[in-house]
């Protein structure tokens, strides 16, 4: 087994520093504080136990991997970023697509155990019931941030015994909500079933104008990747494609998203100025907003599909450019996303 495993003071010391940055974001007062962040210490002392201490899951299925992916090295500790292999994604897994949403997944988990924490404390103080910030949109959601945080160290390092722990674990915090209602409903009576008619539990509720803009992004950032996809296929086969895209997918992706985002922002604009919001300025600027906007997606498609284009090697000289281009494409659409932020932050606050 490589030096990467063994390392049990490391093993400590991570889990340790995540458990007390746990711990500084939701300062546990009462019993029930306290058996959510201990079922929460467990799966974080699981998960660095395998990914530092004696990997468990890779002994286990260490047949199967061999396998399934001869000539690797399995007890390498990158080998341990399952998913990463197993959809067949080269290079360094700590940039690769499932690690970078663990990212996001952990960052969010914090940030909303952090602000749902400043808004209970105060709540606490006050003998209140907490019903602003996070609040205002789900019942629990230091609980939910929780179960983020869980999930994004799932997508960056699988056991079986983490896998086996979430569903149980997310379970008891849903356990712990209902017990902690009780208690609110006894303290706040009518004011808390008030609230807990209007904000649900877990998942926030969203508008539908939320849903057909985010619907719009989604359906133009899948069209991008299809057309990607079915034109290397067309013209290289469909081997051609899948090695390109495993080389530049990182790129890919970031321009499908931002595109994605483009046409979603586009399309709330749109929403705005239906429902009439902010119509002290709409009247003036949501023509010239609306028709920049769909210009700049348009531009910004032509501009994702240049590179796209250089990798079939339609055109030489974007083909000798095409790095450059992706690049030039990740600004556009980040010129873009903040032009139409910036648009809707106007429109909202006249």
């Amino acid at each position: 087994m490589e030096d990467s495993y063994g390392l049990w003071p490391l093993v400590i010391v991570i889990s340790l520093f995540v458990i007390g940055l746990a711990w500084s974001f939701t300062r546990p007062k009462t019993s029930r504080d306290w058996r959510s962040l201990g079922a929460f210490s467990a799966f974080i002392v699981a998960l660095f136990a395998e990914m530092y201490g004696f990997p468990l899951t890779i002994y286990l299925l260490s047949g199967w991997l061999t396998e399934k992916f001869p000539g690797m090295n399995i007890f390498n500790h990158n080998s341990g970023h399952m998913l990463e292999n197993l959809f067949g994604f080269g290079g360094n897994p700590h940039f690769g697509v499932f690690h970078i949403a663990s990212y996001i997944l952990i960052a969010g988990g914090f940030i909303l155990l952090s602000k749902a924490w400043a808004v209970l404390y105060k709540a606490r103080q006050n003998r209140s019931l907490a019903a602003t910030g996070p609040y205002a949109r789900i019942r629990h959601p230091q609980y939910v941030g929780f179960v983020l945080i869980m999930f994004g160290f799932l997508f960056q390092w699988p056991t079986l015994i983490t896998l086996l722990m979430f569903p149980i674990l997310v379970f008891i915090y849903i356990w712990l909500a209902r017990s902690e209602e009780k208690d609110s409903r006894k303290d706040f009576g009518t004011l808390w079933d008030e609230y807990a008619q209007k904000t649900p539990a877990f998942i926030p509720r969203l508008k539908k104008e939320t849903v057909n803009a985010f619907g719009c992004g989604f359906g133009a950032a899948l069209t991008l990747l299809a057309v990607y996809f079915i034109v290397l296929t067309l013209v290289s086969g469909w081997s051609f494609a899948q090695s390109q895209f495993a080389t530049y997918w990182y790129f890919i992706i970031s321009l499908t998203v931002g595109f994605g985002i483009q046409i979603a922002l586009y399309q709330h604009i749109k929403s705005l100025a239906h429902n009439g919001q902010g119509m002290g300025k709409v009247v003036g600027v949501s023509g010239t907003t609306s028709t920049a906007a769909m210009i700049s997606c348009c531009a910004h498609y032509l501009v994702n599909l240049a590179p796209i284009l250089g990798v079939i090697g339609l055109v030489t000289f974007i083909a000798q450019y095409q790095v450059k281009l992706f690049w030039v494409g990740i600004f556009f659409n980040i010129a873009g996303i903040i032009f139409m932020a910036n648009r809707i932050s106007k429109l909202k606050n006249p």
